[in-house]
């Protein structure tokens, strides 16, 4: 049986990452096992092997990886395959050294989430092919403001599968500031926590009442160079933008609403308890 021991990602030089492996001591012979290297510029989508490597060679120098886009991280994951079986690890990103005063930080933001936050979906730009039925090579933009093969992007498929987290969004100012092109505009801020890593033009929706929002600004804050926390400016999407018709993920096209006050303690309980097990993959709150 193989289990890994240890995984970093580590900056090998200005153009190319490293990604180095160690197993964990076993008594089989590892001839013939070979670790496949994928990599996705998503934190929870679209892994696509690179290359694969055979034992004893533990390490891959990743020289393709775009290092050029200052809002485009590089993920990866490793899939060692041994006698008919094969183990997949979760993805990892540039290592940064996490002191136990950032450990304690994100663990109490996120323990303060679970209490204030609400259920949000995160949807991700994704970037890579151009869109072939609204990108103008020449011209270098879209043609069209609601292309359901780019939702507005510019790029095939628009945005990753969406990632379900909870957030803290403060109530909007009711103000009345038309924007630059002269409707009035509705931003607030939203807090959350260091998973995943948002940038300008990630999608936000609510799912309580399926309010959809634009990411204008993220300010991470960070200590010893670990984010901690993402505070971010949002603009609100307009019900006739085409990012209100991003799919939703099978089981949560119904609008969310929590009755805390209808509800006993042990089923409080219940909820908080499964939202610290598993805070961002799956959510049980009942239906008003």
């Amino acid at each position: 049986m193989i289990e890994f021991d240890e995984i970093l990602v580590a900056q090998a030089s200005f153009t190319a990452r490293v990604v180095w492996w160690e197993f964990k001591p076993t008594n089989d012979d590892l001839t013939g096992l070979e670790v496949e290297v994928q990599r996705s510029y998503s934190q929870t989508d679209s892994f696509a092997r690179v290359a694969v490597v055979r034992h004893p060679v533990n390490y891959y120098v990743d020289t393709e990886v775009n290092l050029r886009d200052f809002w485009r991280d590089a993920y990866y994951k490793l899939a060692a395959t041994f006698q008919g079986r094969t183990v997949v690890t979760e993805q990892r990103g540039l290592a940064s050294i996490v002191s136990v005063p950032a450990r304690e930080m994100i663990r109490l933001h996120n323990l303060d989430l679970r209490f204030s936050g609400m259920p949000v979906l995160i949807y991700l730009v994704r970037k890579g092919d151009r869109c072939p039925d609204c990108w103008d090579s020449v011209l270098k933009k879209v043609t069209r403001s609601h292309c359901t093969t780019c939702y507005a992007t510019g790029f095939k498929g628009g945005y990753y599968s969406p990632v379900l987290t909870l957030a803290n969004i403060v109530p909007e100012d009711k103000t009345n500031q038309p924007d630059v092109t002269m409707r009035e505009s509705t931003r607030t801020m939203l807090k959350m926590s260091n998973f995943p890593a948002v940038k300008p033009r990630d999608v936000i929706r609510e799912l309580n009442n399926g309010i959809a929002w634009r990411i204008e600004k993220v300010t991470p804050s960070e200590l010893e160079r670990v984010v901690i926390i993402q505070e971010c400016n949002l603009i609100k999407l307009e019900t006739n933008e085409i990012e209100h018709k991003l799919p939703i993920p099978e089981g949560l096209d119904f609008l969310i609403k929590p009755h805390w006050a209808k509800i006993i303690r042990n089923q409080q309980e219940f909820i908080t308890r499964d939202r610290a097990q598993n805070p961002v993959e799956r959510l049980n709150i009942w239906r008003g």
